[in-house]
């Protein structure tokens, strides 16, 4: 919750900036999604619904009312007969309509707790929905991440393909030109010609990933038909080691995992409170007749009184009710110290992916510098006639699969610092 008020007034300004210029950054896309998915509407909804049974709990600490009225004709009404001046009366105490209006009012004066235990079950309720809904929106902003880097680390490497492509293409019409001279033999341009369909199927296969990776955008921003070169990209800063908290904060998926615990203790001391008996006062007044001497009359009443109820015996109902409420306390307690566990691991676990991705990277650029030059002296061993078509292909090749692979470990490197802060608890938007 504490997230959600500044969330709520940035997105309609980020994604305001958004449609104003054109252009998407990493931010911006994590506001849309946010802003449209369907997963935090319904989120927003359910702890709407929270609220309201917060509520209505709470209205057990309030008196209740309820109005009544009720009418009926009774036939015969019965008579007694009274002697009077030689004659005989008949007279009845029951008129034969009776009429009764009236306001009941209880109030429960002692249920040991009880309805305090409801209560907050309900504002714990609450707290669930909250917190789940910053788990959602973790866990969603990283897809937004993912995707986004991974549209971006695709369109460059599609870019790296289409180097690749036009020297091969350069290198096909240098060939079939010596071919066409003597200089080179038909095999040598069936060689060029395969090594740039190879390199065409690679680039069909980036593009697939690319729309899939665009499909995967568009779902989560709840914007179609995203434009491509809208996207801002940006690296994360790979000079330097990602300097990050070393104490992680406190992750949503534990205090859930707390909240949960905390729900089933507090059912186990509703189930505990079943137990305990309740006094409840009564107050009902109105207007009725059948009241002597004047059973037609209608006249103000009132009735008042206390009831004590106590639970003798139930069937069992409660006692195994008891025994369930401790046993999913216990369930939620092993559960909360599994997350701990299971968080503490993720976090060193992200750490060193961390670490491998960054040292991957120093050697990525070595390999990518290595492969450069070696092609660089294969042009100019071709040009001298000392080395073969082959070995030149072969050399640019190489070129494209280094700098690809230097693109993959850069594109690892960003995901796994944004995984790194999520394992941390730390806020990814």
């Amino acid at each position: 919750m504490k997230y959600l008020i500044p969330l709520l007034l940035v997105l309609p300004l980020s994604a305001g900036l958004a449609a104003q210029s054109g252009a998407l950054d990493l931010q911006q896309a994590i506001a849309l999604t946010l802003e449209h998915h369907p997963l935090l509407q319904q989120n927003r909804a359910e702890t709407e619904a929270a609220i309201a049974a917060t509520g209505a709990a709470r209205a057990a600490k309030y008196p209740q009312a309820t109005g009544m009225a009720s009418y009926s004709h009774l036939a015969p009404t019965g008579y007694v007969e009274f002697p009077t001046g030689g004659e005989m009366i008949r007279s009845s105490f029951l008129a034969p309509d009776t009429y009764n209006a009236a306001v009941d009012v209880s109030y429960t004066l002692f249920d040991f707790g009880r309805a305090q235990t409801g209560i907050d079950l309900a504002e714990n309720r609450k707290a669930l929905s909250e917190t789940s809904g910053e788990v959602q929106r973790q866990s969603l902003a990283l897809q937004t991440i993912q995707y986004f880097y991974q549209a971006h680390f695709l369109q460059e490497a599609i870019a790296v393909q289409d180097r690749q492509l036009g020297a091969l293409r350069l290198n096909l019409e240098q060939t079939e030109k010596l071919r066409d001279n003597g200089e080179a033999t038909a095999y040598e341009v069936l060689s060029t010609e395969v090594r740039i369909s190879a390199a065409e199927n690679q680039r069909s296969d980036l593009e697939t990933q690319l729309r899939a990776a665009y499909i995967e955008l568009e779902r989560l921003t709840g914007q179609p038909d995203l434009d491509r070169t809208a996207l801002v990209h940006e690296w994360v800063d790979t000079t330097r080691r990602e300097q990050l908290p070393v104490a992680q904060g406190d992750r949503p998926e534990l205090q859930l995992a707390r909240l949960r615990e905390r729900g089933a203790a507090l059912q186990e001391v509703l189930a505990g409170e079943a137990f305990k008996p309740t006094v409840v006062a009564d107050v009902q007044a109105g207007l009725k007749n059948q009241i002597l001497p004047d059973t037609r009359a209608i006249l103000p009443n009132y009735v008042a009184g206390a009831r004590l109820t106590v639970p003798i015996f139930t069937g069992y109902r409660n006692r195994y009710a008891l025994a369930e409420a401790r046993a999913s306390r216990e369930a939620a307690g092993y559960a909360r110290a599994n997350t701990e566990a299971t968080i503490g691991s993720e976090v060193r676990q992200a750490t060193d992916r961390l670490n491998t991705a960054y040292d991957k990277i120093e050697r990525s650029r070595l390999q990518v510098r290595q492969a450069s030059e070696a092609a660089e002296l294969a042009r100019l061993k071709y040009a001298n006639g000392v080395i073969t078509n082959l070995d030149l292909l072969a050399s640019e090749v190489a070129v494209s699969e280094a700098e690809i692979n230097q693109l993959r470990t850069i594109f690892d490197y960003t995901l796994d610092t944004y995984l790194l802060k999520q394992a941390l608890g730390l806020p990814l938007y």
